[in-house]
């Protein structure tokens, strides 16, 4: 077992599921104790995530939180410190695709929803996390936007809205909060399958075509056929590594550990070179 994260706290949300669960397992491996949150009810994300957490000999506290609910966001903190005593990284996972449709067929309602889940929750767990962080005079969060933060999605604009704000917030975040000792970085993932196929599900229906070859869903890649960087080859029969759960997990214990102490404001693609800026 490695120790990059010996006697941290970590605070995860979405860990039910996808990159969040994969990351509270591989902060746990490193040593942290896991707080963690999802929409399920707290029994079901305690009985899963949180008792492979334990089986690892780490303590997890778990918690059934709207994190657009300020209210919430500020008591799972509360309880969090209470039964910890800190909490050193939180890695603010949790995001909603949206709806699949051009903008003057969205409502606003549906707008909202997407910028309040992705975007306003970013907002909340960070104000609720960053004055015991600035107390100390030591912290980790990390934010997570997208590929699309930084390129276009057409028929998702709520989405890439949110996204493209996640990563102007943690950079300036960064240099607000740089004083006190504080790093603020935000992953832009690969996939993970259950997404990828809800992607996939909501393109089908807006578009009414079938969607084979747009969409890389628990497709095998062959060593022979697989490359990194060269989506563009996929007219070649080349199959592109977007990324996984465990790259930004790697990614997320690099960023979380003391190795980081000095890398701050920064948006990181995990995405296998598909996007490269």
């Amino acid at each position: 077992m490695m120790t990059r994260l010996k006697n941290k706290v970590a605070m995860i949300s979405g860990a039910a599921r996808g990159h969040a669960e994969t990351l509270a397992m591989r902060f746990a491996k490193e040593g942290a104790d896991i707080s963690m949150c999802d929409i399920v009810p707290a029994e079901r994300l305690d009985s899963t995530t949180g008792e492979a957490v334990r089986s690892i000999g780490r303590r997890a506290l778990c918690f059934k939180t709207d994190v657009s609910d300020e209210q919430q966001v500020v008591d799972m903190v509360e309880r969090t410190l209470t039964e910890f005593g800190k909490i050193d990284i939180c890695a603010h996972v949790v995001g909603i695709a949206g709806p699949t449709n051009d903008i003057h067929q969205l409502t606003l309602s549906e707008w909202r929803t997407v910028q309040a889940v992705n975007v306003d929750s970013s907002f909340i767990i960070c104000k609720a996390v960053l004055p015991q962080m600035i107390k100390r005079r030591a912290g980790r969060i990390i934010l997570f936007s997208s590929a699309t933060g930084k390129q276009p999605l057409p028929h998702r604009t709520p989405y890439a809205a949110s996204k493209m704000a996640i990563i102007g917030l943690t950079r300036t975040l960064a240099a607000e909060v740089g004083r006190h000792n504080i790093t603020v970085n935000a992953i832009c993932p690969g996939g993970h399958p259950a997404r990828d196929v809800e992607l996939r599900d909501a393109w089908e229906e807006f578009t009414g075509l079938n969607s084979a070859g747009s969409f890389e869903v628990n497709q095998e890649k062959k060593e022979d056929n697989r490359v990194l960087g060269g989506h563009w080859l996929k007219n070649e029969g080349y199959t592109q590594d977007y990324g996984g759960t465990e790259d930004v997990a790697s990614m997320a214990v690099f960023i979380a550990s003391d190795e980081a102490s000095h890398f701050t404001g920064q948006d990181v693609n995990t995405t296998g070179g598909s996007i490269m800026w």
